[in-house]
């Protein structure tokens, strides 16, 4: 394992994080078209980004072993090319069973970033700023998810949709190919026992990300549905979250800084919960566009917070084994929670989601209330 030497990684952390999340919502994006073309149900449908999730869950431990015998650089540079060539595979499959199989490299492939990431920045950056840090590795995640639904967006209207798989599969490679040639590594100590602590944040952390990814990929459909919209503007209303996100991200890492850490997470995680609930209440188009807003808001405010919270309370520089659990099972309960709307979807009615979202966000501020940390 490694801590970062010589130029600051920021900069290329913050790119292969943004195109993590292009990527991502470039297939959350592209669910009610192959709705459509393929006469999929809402579980078939969300089956494929949950197959996606499953895949990206198990990879993210996985990096923890992967460390032993490659270096984070070279993981984060191959995950990219098998990204890239995942998505131009997705342009020229045909057939639902072979959509779902490319998701498995997909998945997979992508899954290493996030663990490897985020411990190269928590390792190379002083503690009393690393909430501003991991604020501006969430900024990249938000721009990310701003070009992939725009991106889906532009070339459905002017060209198709494998357009978009192309061009976003030969950025991974240039991305991949950057970070591998410019960010450097030397020795450092292996991990130690995750603490009491440590392990209610990765808890509570899943807990947010199930939530996170079950909007992501219910919300673009229950537009469709409920209010009409068209597949570009359910596009578009994905690329609304971020939006928000980009200064959420920033004012979230500032505030757990200047602030206690684990008190702005338990404020944050209630204000999604009781945003979540209020779209059961709301039956209007501009009402349900406010409350996205707000939302997004909310949600992306907690994500530094909890990236920050990991790291302060891991043992030694057992930054990857920790992130690895946290986003491994965070995605994990994402696939599940994805599944879990559209069985509700199907079966009684698209509005129940939001109660179950909603009472997930609860469950994670329990978790976030049973750690004790006195000086985060």
């Amino acid at each position: 394992m490694s801590i970062i030497k010589g130029k600051t990684p920021l900069l290329q952390c913050v790119l292969a994080h943004a195109l993590n999340h292009t990527q991502i919502l470039v297939l959350a994006a592209l669910l009610p078209l192959f709705q459509d073309h393929y006469a999929l149900s809402y579980l078939e449908t969300e089956g494929i980004i949950a197959l996606y999730l499953f895949c990206y869950a198990i990879s993210n431990p996985a990096a923890g072993l992967l460390i032993k015998k490659f270096s984070k650089t070279f993981l984060v540079f191959s995950g990219k090319i098998v990204s890239g060539f995942s998505m131009a595979a997705m342009a020229i499959v045909s057939g639902y069973p072979l959509l779902l199989f490319v998701q498995i490299p997909f998945g997979a492939a992508g899954g290493l970033y996030h663990p490897l990431g985020t411990s190269i920045l928590a390792e190379s950056y002083d503690k009393k700023i690393r909430g501003r840090i991991m604020g501006y590795h969430g900024f990249g995640s938000s721009m990310g998810m701003i070009l992939g639904p725009l991106g889906v967006g532009y070339f459905i209207l002017n060209y198709d949709y494998k357009g978009a798989l192309f061009f976003f599969a030969v950025l991974s490679v240039m991305v991949g190919v950057l970070f591998y040639g410019t960010v450097k590594e030397s020795p450092m100590k292996p991990a130690g026992v995750l603490k009491r602590d440590t392990r209610w944040v990765i808890i509570a952390f899943a807990l947010r990300e199930s939530v996170f990814w079950g909007v992501k990929a219910f919300l673009p459909l229950y537009a469709v549905a409920v209010y009409g919209f068209s597949l570009s503007s359910a596009a578009a209303l994905l690329a609304l979250l971020p939006v928000i996100g980009l200064p959420a991200n920033l004012l979230g890492g500032y505030l757990g800084d200047r602030f206690n850490r684990l008190r702005t997470a338990k404020a944050a995680v209630t204000m999604t919960g009781v945003s979540l609930l209020a779209f059961y209440v709301i039956t209007d188009a501009l009402s349900f566009h406010f409350l996205v807003l707000v939302t997004a808001l909310w949600i992306y405010m907690s994500l530094p917070l909890f990236d920050s919270l990991v790291a302060d309370t891991s043992p030694g520089k057992g930054y990857v084994e920790a992130y690895g659990v946290m986003y491994g099972l965070g995605f994990f309960l994402g696939a599940a929670v994805t599944l879990g709307t559209g069985f509700l979807s199907d079966a009684v009615d698209p509005r129940g989601s939001f109660i179950l979202l909603a009472g997930i966000m609860f469950m994670c501020l329990f978790a976030l209330m049973r750690a004790e940390m006195k000086d985060f």
